[in-house]
């Protein structure tokens, strides 16, 4: 189990037990299924509610958690003096981290530190994995500090023994300590824990606590030794994040600009945090999406700042207002952007953003461009080697029931001879103590026979019925392959690449779907009722569970004849939901299988069942990624309980209601899927609700 396990510090006190939780919560909702969080929380004045609610955090997902009470070692810091400081919002706390040597487990080897501030969206099973264990610590370069270092890092600049850095920054980068990966086992060999206190010695009051600490003995001591993770593992929420601030930071521009587009960790550092006031710059909601999934999910939002401070916006407008104020028309290049002004004023922004994004400006206006590559296909052997899979799991299960029905049969026989022979024992002692009782004991024997003989009779009925009910079973999950995969084939297979190139619109039902304004020149595939939406006519559609479509099945079978591909989907273990051949005949549609909640995306629909968390939305994105779109636009897909388009309810049923942590469950399945297996499809989503925040948003007005 040791080799499973992933290993984090964190470190607060007893005002910071939410952010931990919400911070743990969103580290093990992206870890890979196979590996185990253990989880060392430093803690200050925690009382027992406090360490019982933190307890909770097992709930999200099973994990362990060690609560070290740190009083013990608050001695060690006494020559700190907080009031020196540079971050005001800093506390003591932050030096717990530099424990980690003498509080750990022997058992291991490295560990992440992470700041109680953060938002883990990505798997860190990935970098715990491939860090090369040469090194002593893996993390993000500071890159506001490295670009004003003269100011910010001024006391780095200043001190005797840093001249490599004074002399040559770039190649001594200073690292940022609200995350990294610690080697445990190398640190201890080095003795950092001593010398973490030999420099406090020397420096009892570093401006960046820990931090320069850290990057004294280890950044600027064993440079060489230092694994520089890419910016997107620690992207600052309340910091600008104009690309054109950052020529000097270590990094490129486009990675940082590839970080600050697509953050795989979010760092809440600054005085302003999502759970005390809304004015961090970027990324509010992504905080309170994962506190929403935690044992916290009931926490109060701040409330709306009733008054603004403007004057940053006033010295950005005044900047655009009065700079190249002279020139009529003027063409700027700036690391792969082109500005355009007309009399001072940039009414055009063409910018670069990665190699397959173009972003636009005009007056304002924001638009993106992407060029989308060949995708990945499936190829032959891939599907040989997955039909063979299903065959050789079928023939296990069959021979391990079978060897289980012989030994139950052996067993049953065992008890009969034993039973017999201690029946016979008792008859022929009857016999030579009570032989006046002879005609009295035959019977009382002859009884005991009679039973007995009903029992085995009854008990091999019961074992034959056994064998036929698990027999039969098997029988039909041969079947429902056979079946899913001769229909699957049909429907499907002709559908493969089919739009490649070209772009698609999924259509649910959800009430944003009254502000969508079509998108021309593009394929719409609608869910169950869109079909009423009369703004657009359905390229295809999607009816599943017919359960709650009966009174309207009229009307989808006319919907479209000859313009509109239908496809009707059958739970398999739900047999009210499944839709009669009469409708498909009479619609012209095609059948598909889904296998009921939590039944996964594969990349071959073709021969396999269609997911299903709850939404047959599940199954037409599946459908929609297998044709190999270029874009892939949601609409109506709220995820959230604010009723549907066109008045069924005002608010979704409670029974719905209950399934939506399952249905967004279910949208992260699906990011991740198309992430790994369709990388070159871009998706938007439009107006969203629910899913505000997961996939590229775009508002139409």
């Amino acid at each position: 189990m040791s080799n499973s396990y992933v290993n984090f510090v964190l470190t607060g006190d007893n005002n910071y037990i939410a952010p931990l939780g919400v911070c743990m919560t969103s580290i093990l909702l992206n870890l890979a299924d196979d590996r185990c969080a253990r989880f060392f929380v430093f803690a200050e004045n925690f009382t027992n509610d406090d360490i019982d609610k933190l307890y909770e955090i097992k709930n999200v997902r099973p994990c362990e958690v060690v609560i070290v009470n740190m009083k013990q070692y608050t001695h060690l810091f006494s020559c700190i003096d907080t009031s020196k400081f540079s971050l005001t919002y800093v506390n003591l706390v932050c030096y717990f981290r530099l424990l980690m040597l003498d509080i750990l487990p022997d058992d291991v080897d490295k560990c992440f530190y992470i700041d109680g501030d953060m938002i883990i969206d990505s798997d860190l099973s990935y970098l715990y994995d491939s860090f090369d264990e040469k090194n002593i610590i893996g993390a993000v370069i500071e890159i506001l500090a490295m670009q004003y270092r003269n100011d910010i890092l001024k006391h780095f600049m200043q001190w005797d023994d840093l001249a490599n850095f004074q002399r040559a920054p770039l190649k001594n980068p200073y690292f940022n300590a609200g995350f990294f990966l610690l080697n445990v086992k190398k640190a201890k060999e080095l003795n950092l824990f001593q010398k973490a206190f030999d420099f406090l010695d020397k420096h009892p009051n570093p401006p960046y606590a820990d931090q320069d600490t850290l990057n004294y003995i280890i950044g600027q001591q064993y440079p060489q030794l230092v694994q520089h993770f890419p910016p997107s593992y620690n992207v600052f929420c309340d910091m600008f994040h104009d690309v054109n601030l950052y020529n000097d930071a270590f990094y490129s521009k486009d990675a940082i600009q590839e970080a600050f587009i697509h953050p795989k960790i979010y760092h809440y550092g600054g005085p302003n945090k999502p759970w005390i006031n809304r004015k961090v710059r970027f990324f509010y909601s992504i905080w309170w999406r994962y506190c929403s999934l935690s044992p916290w999910w009931n926490l109060k939002e701040p409330d709306a700042e009733t008054e603004t401070n403007n004057s940053e916006n006033i010295c950005s407008l005044l900047h655009v207002r009065l700079f190249n104020f002279f020139p009529i028309f003027k063409k700027k290049a700036n690391h792969n952007e082109k500005s355009y002004y007309l009399f001072g004023v940039r009414f055009l922004l063409k910018k670069q953003i990665t190699s397959y994004m173009k972003s636009y400006r005009i007056f304002g206006l924001k638009f993106k461009r992407f060029s989308i590559l060949k995708m990945y296909e499936l190829n032959q052997v891939e599907l040989k080697n997955i039909v063979d899979l299903n065959f050789n799991n079928l023939n296990n299960m069959l021979n391990s029931q079978f060897n289980q029905l012989n030994n139950m049969v052996n067993r049953q026989f065992k008890i009969f001879e034993n039973v017999t022979e201690l029946q016979f024992h008792n008859l022929k002692n009857a016999i030579d103590l009570e032989t006046e009782r002879l005609t009295n004991g035959i019977d009382y024997n002859a009884q005991n026979f009679e039973r007995l003989d009903k029992k085995i009779v009854t008990e091999t009925y019961d074992v034959r019925r056994n064998l036929i009910d698990q027999i039969s079973n098997l029988s039909k999950k041969v079947e429902i392959m056979n079946s899913v995969f001769v229909t699957h084939q049909n429907t499907f297979l002709p559908f493969k690449n089919m739009f490649e190139g070209k772009n698609i619109v999924i259509v649910a039902t959800g009430s944003s779907l009254n502000r969508y304004i079509p998108i021309p020149d593009t394929i719409h595939i609608g869910v169950n009722r869109a079909y009423k939406f009369e703004s657009i006519m359905l390229d295809f559609l999607f009816i599943q569970d017919i359960s709650g479509l009966k009174n309207e099945i009229s009307n989808i079978n006319e919907y479209g004849k000859g313009k509109c591909i239908k496809f009707y989907g059958d739970v398999l273990p739900i047999e009210q939901c499944a839709i009669p051949e009469s409708y498909l005949i009479k619609s012209d549609a095609k059948r598909y299988y889904t296998g009921g909640m939590n039944t996964p995306f594969v990349r071959d629909i073709s021969s396999c069942l269609l997911p299903d968390f709850g939404s047959v939305v599940f199954s037409a994105l599946a459908f929609a990624l297998y044709t190999n779109p270029k874009k892939l636009y949601l609409v109506g897909c709220d995820c959230s309980d604010t009723g549907y388009f066109d008045n069924y309810t005002e608010t979704i049923s409670s029974s719905l209601k209950g399934d939506l942590p399952n249905i967004f469950q279910g949208w992260q399945k699906f990011k991740t899927f198309a992430n790994h297996f369709y990388p070159d499809t871009d998706i938007i989503s439009i107006n969203p609700v629910g899913l505000k925040g997961v996939f590229h948003d775009i508002e139409q007005s």
